[in-house]
């Protein structure tokens, strides 16, 4: 995989001149804003009345048509593109959708949105809300198959290891999670969920890294052996 992600953001970039609108601001300012944040809901009550994996497609599919529908061209007009209408009850929707007893399909579509949001809102406001948008996606990547490993691999690197130093908050369930992806070597997502590892500890620090990377010793055992064969890496 080619490094070719924009450069790393600092705690500066995201604290200067970086003071979102709210959500009820751009509502009242903007009805094209206003639509969309009615079609979120939308997509939030269909999220609600699912059932089956089926209707878990369906309100992906739709979620991900909203966003699409809405990408704002004139963007200096309605505002910061990244406010998302109900983000908390949203990420927790999109986490919901990366449960392991769903099949790959509903996963593909949940990474499809998390990807189309995560793009939107950009690395500041993902730095901001690390917390709201990682915990699902960090959770799918164990039992993900080889197309969604794939494409959270494309997503993580694109999206956040700009973050560089940033993403210290959430390193240790970042690397936990992709540590699976080491176990096999004859797999096809090996050297790729590797290289981005490798990646993701020179986008930090070494000393946040290696921390990170002795708590999972410590306190995971079914990690462990990646975990070893990771460390080795380093230090060979």
């Amino acid at each position: 995989m080619t490094d070719e992600r924009r450069p790393n953001i600092s705690v500066n970039d995201v604290e200067s001149d970086f003071d979102c609108p709210t959500v009820e601001e751009l509502c009242k300012r903007h009805y094209k804003f206003r639509a969309f944040a009615s079609e979120i809901d939308g997509c939030l009550v269909m999220f609600e009345k699912s059932k089956e994996w089926s209707d878990y497609v369906g309100a992906l599919t739709k979620l991900i048509k909203v966003f699409q529908k809405n990408e704002f061209s004139d963007a200096a007009k309605v505002g910061n593109l990244a406010v998302i209408p109900d983000k908390v009850l949203l990420a927790r929707r999109l986490a919901q959708c990366t449960n392991p007893i769903l099949p790959g399909g509903v996963h593909r579509k949940a990474l499809e949105a998390y990807k189309l949001i995560l793009a939107r809102i950009g690395p500041k406001q993902l730095s901001k809300d690390l917390s709201l948008w990682t915990a699902g996606l960090f959770a799918l990547f164990p039992h993900a198959n080889t197309d969604c490993k794939a494409l959270q691999i494309r997503i993580i690197h694109d999206h956040f290891l700009p973050l560089g130093p940033l993403l210290t908050p959430c390193l240790t369930g970042l690397v936990l999670s992709l540590l699976p992806g080491i176990e096999d070597e004859a797999s096809s997502y090996f050297e790729p969920t590797r290289a981005l590892l490798l990646q993701i500890h020179a986008a930090t620090s070494p000393r946040a890294f290696f921390h990170s990377l002795w708590w999972i010793l410590n306190t995971s055992p079914s990690a462990r052996l990646p975990a070893l064969r990771l460390l080795d890496s380093q230090l060979a």
